[in-house]
C-alpha cells in the first residue's frame, strides 16, 4: 500500500469513533490480543482496556487505552490521567494512540513526565505505527477501514468537490428555496435591490484608489 495514500487517509480521519475502531485493531496487531474496545461518550478516560491474569503471581493487571486525534498530546495525556484518577480506575499501563507524528525525544519526555508527576507507566504509539500497520497489505486493516479511499483521492486530486446523491439533493432543494424566495416573496424586489447595492458598494471600495468604469458594472 502506498504511503502517500495512507497519509491522505489518516489526514482525513476526523471521526473519533472510526479512529477508535481503527486504533483498537492496530493495537491488537501490535500484540494486545485481549484488547476490548469500550466506546461511548462517558469512557471515564478509557477508549479500550486489556486485563491480564498472571497465574504465577496470582494477580490481575489492567492496561487502559486512550485514542486521540487532537494535536496537543501532552494536554490529552494529563486530561486522561486526571479522569482515570477521578473515576478511581487502577491500572498498570496507559497506552495512548495518536494520528500525529511525535518525535522519539518528545515521547521520552512525556513518558518520563508521566512517571515523575503521576507515577503512571505510559506508552505512546504515534503516526509511524499507524502507517506501518496500514501499509501491511496482508492484515487487511487498511481496506476494512478505508474502503472508499480511491474515491477520496480522486476528489482531492481533481480539486473539484464531488457531490454525493444526498448532497446533490440538498443543493437542489436549497436552490429551489432561494429561487422561490426571490421570486414570490413580497419583499423580494427590495432584497434584490439591497443585494445589488451592496455588490456595487463592495466593487467601489475594492477599486477606490483607481476607480471603476460604469460599463464594467453591467
Amino acid at each position: 500500500m502506498s504511503v502517500d495514500i495512507i497519509e491522505i487517509a489518516i489526514d482525513n480521519l476526523t471521526d473519533h469513533v472510526k479512529f477508535e475502531k481503527l486504533a483498537s485493531e492496530v493495537m491488537r496487531d501490535e500484540g494486545f490480543h485481549n484488547i476490548k474496545p469500550l466506546g461511548g461518550v462517558e469512557d471515564k478516560g478509557q477508549d479500550a482496556k486489556q486485563e491480564s491474569f498472571f497465574l504465577s503471581e496470582a494477580r490481575n493487571t489492567l492496561t487502559v487505552f486512550q485514542y486521540t486525534i487532537q494535536e496537543r498530546l501532552g494536554c490529552k495525556i494529563d486530561e486522561t490521567i486526571y479522569k482515570l484518577a477521578k473515576n478511581k480506575i487502577e491500572y498498570q499501563l496507559l497506552v495512548v494512540v495518536t494520528t500525529h507524528k511525535i518525535s522519539s525525544e518528545r515521547q521520552d519526555i512525556m513518558i518520563r513526565d508521566a512517571r515523575k508527576k503521576y507515577g503512571v507507566n505510559l506508552s505512546i504509539f504515534d503516526r509511524k505505527t499507524l502507517i506501518n500497520r496500514l501499509a501491511n497489505y496482508e492484515n487487511g486493516i487498511f481496506h476494512r477501514h478505508f474502503p472508499d479511499i480511491e474515491k477520496q483521492v480522486k476528489v482531492l486530486t481533481s480539486r473539484k468537490p464531488e457531490l454525493s446523491n444526498e448532497d446533490a439533493s440538498l443543493l437542489e432543494i436549497s436552490m429551489l428555496k432561494a429561487a422561490i424566495a426571490f421570486t414570490f416573496n413580497p419583499s423580494a424586489p427590495g432584497v434584490k435591490k439591497s443585494l445589488f447595492d451592496y455588490l456595487i458598494f463592495a466593487l467601489l471600495l475594492k477599486n477606490s484608489d483607481k476607480g471603476i468604469q460604469i460599463s464594467k458594472l453591467a
